[in-house]
């Protein structure tokens, strides 16, 4: 019951609603760390709930603010979120430089990375990740 539970708290409306809200909020405030953070739960939320169109759309946003952004952080969530996807969907061959390009931080952020229990699992699922895609593509 408790599966079931966790899966209906996350995609109940109100939280998608509050996460919308964020994104506004954390745009206004300038607070794009936060706003990658909102994005990697909301792409997470859509992608538990199946909804596949939403789930790329938070994934597309998520990429954009790492392309403009020098944050390794920001960059790291949204190659991560990006390479992920695009390998569940079978876009081998776009998802490994997204995941090789995440995990090409710098050490010190990847120590910060994997501190923090939110994001942490993440790190290491792209470094696995890269390997994972399709081994037999060359780098």
């Amino acid at each position: 019951m408790a599966p079931y539970l966790a899966i209906r708290m996350a995609g109940s409306n109100e939280i998608q609603e509050n996460s919308e809200r964020l994104i506004e909020l954390c745009k206004v405030a300038g607070e794009e760390r936060l706003l990658a953070l909102v994005l990697v739960h909301l792409f997470f939320t859509y992608r538990s709930m199946m909804d596949l169109e939403k789930a790329d759309k938070s994934a597309r946003q998520l990429l954009e603010l790492a392309e403009q952004s020098s944050d390794e952080h920001q960059i790291f969530l949204g190659n991560f979120v990006a390479g992920l996807h695009a390998g569940e969907k079978g876009e081998h061959l776009s998802a490994r430089p997204l995941l090789e390009r995440a995990s090409a931080i710098s050490d010190q952020t990847q120590a910060a990375i994997l501190a923090d229990p939110i994001v942490s699992l993440g790190m290491i699922n792209c470094t696995h990740g890269v390997c994972l895609v399709d081994p037999g593509i060359p780098r």
